[in-house]
């Protein structure tokens, strides 16, 4: 009989267009061989709208997501769990949901995508004993990386053991083919930069319009912006009374096959946040052999070198964000360069195939455990 692994996480219907990392991720998960390897049983905790709709609405529908929660626990004798939890009352939500799998003698692995929380709980010791308490309800803690690696380790007192680093999967086939096929060498006369993502302020999107109106009058350069939010009528705003209409074009979120197309025409990709865990548009723009420009907040600086896999900035920084685009533009050669490295260390750190294997390797060790102990 296979092995029933319940997974909380993005799995929109249909008919609800949602975009974000955490879609792409379990999309990925349902097409893999873990889905070969489990019986997959899902729950959709997908946020509706961006901004969250109010508390009344979010309450209901954590109510109803609680009732298919407790629904599947009476119809299903589950043998391991997976939770993708974000920050504020997802983690809430998400670790009650933990707590009661852990007193049913069932493993649960708590897998954290929002470098929000680490930034949290360093800030405000009320949110170092919440977090912590609320964190500590699961059985492991699945890590992007060392720096939550270490937050497990340190600050929840996980054992280590307990706490795998399983990289992001998200260098899909496809994107690592694109990245092959890529030709570096020839002279570009336009250098396109593509911002991919939430438009909100902690998306760093003003600093890069900020680089954008310094760069205008002395580079050959056009910026894409491929997504929307609370931030976009400023943006455009900003845009507009700085002229910079024939350099940045919002296309709004766009469909997969579209942005598989707008990978295979851009240069550079800039993400210029505030914080951030692991960005799943970080790992597809280095798979298609796209130089990425990223700041070193969550976990990167912790995975990338600065001016090797990528170039790395301070947040909230316009003037050193410019001063890297500018280099980057101009220096062909050290463009490509990165671009390749980018590529190499995508395909042998993030790829499909090398993370779900290791996810399916830590859900088999837990569950072997757990009967054991049993």
């Amino acid at each position: 009989m296979a092995t029933k692994l319940l997974v909380v996480g993005a799995f929109p219907s249909k008919e609800l267009v949602v975009y974000g990392g955490i879609v792409t991720t379990c999309q990925i998960l349902q097409t893999s061989s873990l889905a070969n390897q489990f019986e997959l049983i899902t729950i959709d905790s997908t946020q509706i709208s961006n901004p969250p709709p109010n508390l009344l609405k979010r309450s209901f529908i954590a109510t109803q997501r609680s009732y298919q929660f407790i629904k599947v626990l009476f119809e299903n004798r589950l043998d391991v769990a997976i939770i993708f939890v974000s920050s504020g009352l997802s983690l809430l939500e998400k670790c009650f949901m933990a707590a009661i799998l852990r007193r049913l003698r069932i493993p649960v692995f708590l897998f954290p995508r929002h470098g929000g929380i680490i930034t949290k709980v360093q800030n405000s010791k009320i949110q170092r004993i919440w977090i912590s308490f609320l964190m500590k309800r699961s059985t492991h803690i699945l890590c992007q990386g060392k720096s939550w690696k270490d937050f497990a380790v340190e600050i929840l007192k996980f054992p280590p053991e307990n706490c795998p680093i399983v990289h992001n999967w998200s260098a899909t086939p496809d994107l690592l083919a694109i990245g092959q096929k890529r030709k570096l060498l020839k002279k570009k006369v336009l250098v396109r930069l593509l911002f991919l993502g939430w438009l909100e302020q902690n998306k760093g999107i003003f600093e890069l319009l900020e680089a954008c109106r310094s760069l205008a009058s002395i580079y050959n350069f056009e910026l894409y912006v491929a997504g929307g939010g609370r931030a976009e009528s400023d943006a455009r705003s900003f845009v507009l009374n700085n002229n910079l209409e024939k350099r940045v074009h919002f296309i709004g979120w766009i469909s997969a096959e579209e942005k598989i197309k707008m990978l295979k025409n851009s240069d550079i990709l800039v993400l210029p946040s505030w914080n951030e865990g692991f960005p799943n548009s970080i790992i597809e723009a280095m798979a298609a052999k796209i130089a990425v420009v990223v700041t070193a907040v969550g976990s990167i600086p912790s995975l990338l070198s600065d001016r090797v896999e990528a170039c790395l900035v301070s947040p909230k920084n316009p003037p050193e964000l410019t001063s890297v685009l500018a280099e980057l533009i101009a220096d062909e050669k050290f463009r490509v360069k990165l671009s390749e490295r980018g590529h190499y260390f995508a395909a042998k750190t993030f790829s499909t195939e090398i993370g779900i294997q290791k996810l399916i390797n830590e859900i088999d060790v837990a569950v072997s455990q757990f009967k054991v102990n049993s």
